[in-house]
């Protein structure tokens, strides 16, 4: 019961009784409510320990004020998406941008930043992430990326279909996934010379912000894989979901939330404790046994992966592999288990990022 309370006090009352941490700003001339700020106690503690990549989308016309809604979401070792935070904002300006992380920087102790912050090209958002987390990393989606271009070539190119698709699967694929200068500079010169209708645009307005998607600059973070839409995409779409009436009040979007947190907190701790009890079989017998039921069953999978990928290299693999998998997951890469079979070893657990070894989250 709403007990006589508006729409925002009842949401923000239940809030507080179901445990949540919350900040809100109020408009001092209006006294009208316009910013809210809210995280589970147990996605807080998630965080703690899962801290590394942080992912952000908007939702629109899900509360009668026609606020954004603005979702954070990390990743667990065992390749899940989980919420972090939600905020409702008046607007998307810089101050509205620098107030919302501000709030989540208070989730983490003091002096510890997420290694990336993956983003759309938010200009608002991307000129403050430094501000408010100078030691992080902002990458943006690859997929927000392609789908603006693939738009743009559509336009341009009214008469030909399915053109767009054409030109990021191809020419600009090359752009994207190149890994060394020279690869960068040829895929460059191709699409200048090909599509010349489309040099302006790429240049100006996304090449600018090249070292935050392209392959060659971002294979040097450790994102764990999050450089694609594809995982904050699923989290948002589950969200809109639960959200499917425009112009809810936002107690309904509260309680909506609320069930979709508590829903997913159970399913994350199954998964983790799968990963502590069940391992994961392998074709590769004793080389991954020091790391069965320590490490998710999801990184096993991706080193059982790499490891697929270096026996298909061949001859002097040492010199071939380009130890992305080592940089940018914190994994052992193509070399490394080739290496260890080569001499009757197997792979140690230090070897493998921290992250991929927190299978119990809590405050640290």
């Amino acid at each position: 019961m709403r007990a006589g309370r508006n729409p925002a006090q009842h949401m923000l009352a239940s809030a507080t009784e179901a445990g949540y941490v919350q900040y809100r700003e109020v408009n001092n001339e209006t006294a009208q409510l316009t910013h809210i700020f809210m995280a589970h106690s147990e996605a807080i503690r998630m965080y703690r320990s899962y801290k590394f990549v942080v992912g952000n989308d908007s939702t629109y016309n899900t509360n009668t004020y026609n606020f954004p809604l603005v979702e954070m979401i990390g990743m667990t070792p065992t390749n899940q998406n989980f919420d972090i935070s939600y905020a409702i904002m008046e607007g998307e300006s810089k101050e509205d941008y620098v107030w919302m992380l501000e709030k989540l920087r208070t989730l983490l102790p003091n002096g510890v930043s997420p290694n990336v912050i993956v983003t759309d090209r938010e200009l608002s958002l991307m000129d403050v992430i430094p501000l408010v987390f100078p030691c992080s990393r902002n990458i943006l989606f690859i997929w927000h990326v392609n789908r603006a271009i693939e738009k743009r070539v559509n336009d341009t190119c009214k008469n030909i279909r399915d053109i767009g698709k054409f030109f990021t699967s191809i020419c600009w694929y090359y752009v994207v996934y190149a890994t060394t200068d020279d690869q960068l500079r040829e895929a460059l010169t191709a699409m200048n010379e090909k599509w010349p209708a489309m040099v302006e645009y790429i240049e100006n307005i996304w090449l600018i912000y090249g070292e935050k998607f392209l392959r060659l600059y971002t294979n040097t973070s450790t994102h764990y894989g999050n450089t694609s839409t594809s995982r904050v995409e699923a989290a948002h779409a589950v969200l809109k979901e639960w959200l499917h009436s425009a112009h809810i009040l936002g107690d309904t979007v509260w309680t909506r939330f609320h069930a979709l947190m508590e829903g997913q907190h159970v399913e994350r701790k199954k998964a983790l404790e799968d990963s502590r009890s069940k391992g994961k079989k392998d074709k590769y017998g004793r080389l991954f046994n020091l790391l069965k039921e320590k490490v998710s069953m999801y990184a096993l999978g991706l080193m059982s992966a790499e490891f697929d990928r270096g026996t298909k290299v061949g001859d002097r693999l040492d010199e071939r592999c380009d130890h992305v998998m080592r940089t940018t997951h914190g994994l052992p890469c193509a070399c490394d288990p080739h290496r260890l079979t080569t001499r009757g070893r197997r792979v140690h657990l230090d070897s493998v990022d921290v992250f991929w070894r927190t299978l119990v989250y809590d405050d640290h």
